[in-house]
């Protein structure tokens, strides 16, 4: 896989997962409209630690599957 189609990858993971905690963690606080301006931050976090997780993942396992050099 390319790196432009790996970070892809770890960016549409990042979209799902991220999705799914900003329901769990923030949902009830979107829908009622008392979300602070202040937690934009905090909500940012649901997104950019899965994708980080999913780069770093990606390139551990891309490390460990190449051949190493003698």
């Amino acid at each position: 896989m390319s790196r432009k189609g790996s970070v892809a990858a770890s960016a549409r993971i990042a979209l799902a997962v991220g999705t799914i905690l900003v329901a769990i963690n923030w949902g009830s606080a979107i829908l009622r409209g008392t979300f602070a301006s202040r937690d934009w931050w905090r909500l940012l976090l649901n997104f950019v630690t899965p994708f980080l997780v999913a780069e770093y993942a990606r390139r551990r396992l891309s490390g460990a599957t190449s051949p190493k050099d003698d």
